[in-house]
């Protein structure tokens, strides 16, 4: 598994590279750390039960991402991305913030964790940050933009 999910990163890192403007500086970086952090773990054969469940809580909701992304680039904003969106945002807060969080400082904490893993761990926490103020910004402001329009319909 974490070989496929290597492959997917290194393949999708030199996507947004090449079209980094649909992406961000931070997406660029969750990249990197995630190629590193899977490099590492198949590397000293250790860790790989706890980096598969990092990869599906913070994965999960890549599908939403993605769909709505095809729908943003389709000029599509009826109600259906507007489901999507606010689907995406509560998954992607509850597994990276909520869910992330109780994991991220149970595992730095542990007295059995590498610094290696900590080391890794951290900034893609950070970048788990960065997105989810992000996210909540412009879903806001789609929420925002959605809520008028229909008022003064």
């Amino acid at each position: 598994m974490l070989i496929i999910t290597l492959g997917f990163f290194l393949f999708e890192t030199s996507w947004i590279t090449m079209h980094h403007e649909s992406s961000t500086n931070a997406m660029i970086v969750h990249h990197i750390f995630t190629i590193a952090a899977v490099t590492v773990v198949l590397y000293v054969k250790e860790g790989g039960a706890e980096a598969c469940a990092v990869l599906f809580g913070t994965e999960i909701s890549t599908p939403l991402l993605i769909l709505r992304w095809y729908m943003r680039d389709a000029k599509y904003n009826g109600a259906c991305f507007f489901v999507v969106e606010a689907v995406f945002a509560a998954i992607f807060i509850f597994m990276r913030l909520i869910l992330g969080t109780f994991y991220a400082y149970h595992g730095l904490f542990h007295p059995n964790t590498k610094l290696l893993f900590n080391v890794i761990t951290t900034p893609i926490y950070l970048v788990s940050c960065i997105f989810a103020k992000e996210i909540v910004q412009v879903t806001g402001h789609h929420v925002k933009k959605t809520l008028i329009f229909k008022c003064k319909s």
